[in-house]
């Protein structure tokens, strides 16, 4: 039996899969189909239902054919959120931006006074 919303998360891996193989990235992919970067999002998150129109220009920027994006996904589910970024590297010791980089920033913020109706 066919699973329409199996089958529209297995087209949004298989477009991330060929996309990374690509090296390209969301935004890139978006603006070669002619569609936009939370839009590719969306079918790359299993999201979104998109047009055959759609799914056929993104598979001619992918250089493949429209049925390849049908093929089994070997891509793992994406974890929520954005990827980690890297730690930045601490300056040499001795340095002015040593003593900045070390020090933590405070912020202070304002309280606002409850609005009340009358």
């Amino acid at each position: 039996m066919n699973n329409p919303d199996k089958i529209i998360v297995n087209i949004g891996r298989r477009v991330a899969e060929m996309r990374l193989k690509l090296g390209l990235t969301q935004d890139a992919l978006a603006e070669r189909a002619g569609v936009t970067g939370g839009y590719i999002r969306q079918i790359e998150g299993g999201w979104k239902n998109m047009r055959v129109s759609t799914l056929c220009r993104i598979a001619d920027v992918l250089g493949c054919e429209t049925a390849d994006l049908f093929k089994t996904a070997t891509l793992k589910k994406q974890t929520p959120g954005r990827p980690r970024q890297a730690q930045p590297k601490k300056a040499p010791e001795g340095s002015s931006m040593s003593i900045a980089a070390e020090s933590p920033a405070v912020y202070r913020v304002k309280k606002q006074k409850p609005k009340h109706k009358k």
